[in-house]
Parts: C-alpha cells; structure tokens; sequence
C-alpha cells in the first residue's frame, strides 16, 4: 500500500469519526427518582436511550423540540407516541403514568427526520399538579407535568395509555383524585353508545369523564368557584397534545 493509500485511508477513517461525533446522539442526565431530569439532542435518523428510575407513583414525561419540519417516535415502557413538528419551536409532550414501582422504565426518543431536541423530567412522586421539586428543570417549563388540561389553580387531567385520571387541587397546590377510569374499565363502556354515558364522576359533580355518542371522551373540570367549566374532548387514550379539544364556558 502506497504512503498516499495510507493517508487517504486515514483522512477517511477521520471524516468517518467526525461525522459520528457531529450527529451522534447527546444528552446529560440529572438526579434520579422523582428528581430525575435528562436532556439530549437527536440528530436526523438518529436515536437516544435513556433508562429512567421509578419509585412508583410518578409520571415520566417527555418533551421534545424540533429545527425545521421533523417527524419523530417517543417510546415511554411499551407505549409510543409517533408524529410531526412542522416548524422550529414546534414541540410536543408525551407522558406515562407508573403508579407501581417497576425499577427502570426506558425512554427512546428516535428521528425518522430532522433534528430533535428533548427534556424527560419525572413527575414528584406526591406532587400531581407540578408546582413543587418534582416538575421542571431539565428543559421543561417549572410546572410542566404532561397533564392534557390547561395549567390551572382547580384541576387537573391526565391521559395516558393506562386510563384517565382527574385530580382535585387543593388550597394547599396538592393534586388529589377525583375521577378516574382504567383503559379496562373505559374498554367496558360501548365505544359509541346511542347517549353520553358518564363513566366516573366526583361526589360534588365537578369533575367527570364521559362516553359521547360522537364516540369520543370528553372530561369535565368544574365549575370552579368562578363558574368556569373547562372540557376537553378527544378521540382515544393515545390522542396527541394538539388532537384533544379544548374549550371553557361559565355557570350562571
């Protein structure tokens, strides 16, 4: 081999490695347990793994940003979320409930094209509405913590793969449960049923999931001590952030 075979060869073995530092995937990890925050980067057709720590009753959310149109896939455990971001500073939020402790869960964010951004924060453990330690950081917005509703002082709602959960917030910022329905649960109401059935509903009526004839859920918030009723409407429990419906109206 002839010393100029040599140094092309070495020049492309170089290129090779620079190339696979440039877009191989990047992240830092904070903390674990409840505390546990992780951000990162994916380049186009690229993926990242991160094993994420459950102590039980906690929530693994997952944000993620993209440069320019990119099309992605969130997988949290055995569910996955897969979509489009059409624009920079376009971003979505997916997010698993665990109530039971199950040690690691792990987390793959993947490119299908373009370049992606994430935040993977976990929900504090006995913090449900995100305005404690347990939300935030790591890119994420100080009380973000993947509910679908909006970030209110009365409720919450939380839709997932394993069922829908509505939360009660007290004058002391803690989430408590209100309605809830497990995906098995909702799985035994008609998919389309001839009238709106109620599936769970607070003692007080302020807060509801429902079956509608249109063969969508529909989850009622309130009214508040305003009056104010927020709705959120939507197809199945692994709709999108912007596929659900939202809406608001006041009691006289």
């Amino acid at each position: 081999m002839s010393k100029h075979t040599v140094i092309s060869s070495l020049v492309f073995i170089m290129a090779l490695l620079l190339v696979g530092i440039l877009f191989a995937p990047t992240q830092s990890v904070q903390a674990g347990g409840c505390d546990f925050r992780a951000t990162g980067a994916v380049g186009s057709g690229g993926t990242a793994n991160i094993d994420v720590p459950n102590v039980g009753n906690n929530r693994i959310v997952v944000e993620i940003a993209g440069s320019g149109e990119a099309r992605y896939r969130v997988r949290i455990g055995g569910s996955s979320r897969s979509g489009t971001l059409n624009e920079d500073g376009d971003s979505r939020r997916v997010s698993r409930s665990f109530p039971d402790s199950e040690g690691t869960v792990g987390v793959r964010v993947e490119s299908r094209q373009g370049n992606l951004t994430y935040a993977i924060a976990t929900t504090n453990c006995d913090d449900v509405d995100g305005s404690g330690n347990g939300s935030g950081g790591g890119g994420l917005p100080s009380n973000f913590d993947g509910r679908a509703s909006s970030y209110g002082t009365f409720g919450a709602a939380y839709v997932d793969d394993t069922g829908i959960y509505v939360y009660r917030i007290g004058a002391d910022s803690q989430g408590y449960l209100a309605a809830s329905a497990t995906a098995q649960q909702l799985a035994n109401v008609a998919e389309c049923p001839t009238e709106n059935v109620p599936i769970a509903v607070s003692e007080d009526g302020r807060f509801g999931i429902y079956r509608l004839t249109s063969c969508e859920y529909q989850v009622n918030i309130g009214p508040d001590d305003e009056g104010k009723v927020e709705v959120l409407v939507f197809s199945s429990l692994s709709v999108g952030e912007d596929e659900i419906r939202r809406g608001e109206f006041f009691l006289p």
